[in-house]
């Protein structure tokens, strides 16, 4: 067993795209999301990606 205990489980891996990293004024505007075993090997070649709908206004800033 690995030292963090993820040896052989698998992971859910998660990326978000913002228009900044303050929470009070930045958005979220995609997110995506890959599963991978225990080993690192993708268990799911395509995963998900999502845009968040967003206002014009708000990516031009």
């Amino acid at each position: 067993m690995s030292a963090l205990g993820f040896q052989g489980r698998p992971l859910v891996w998660i990326d978000c795209e913002m228009t900044g990293l303050n929470p009070e004024t930045d958005r979220i505007i995609e997110i995506a999301v890959l599963i991978t075993n225990g080993n690192l090997d993708l268990v799911d070649k395509a995963g998900c990606q999502y845009v968040v709908k967003t206002d014009k206004h708000v990516l031009d800033k």
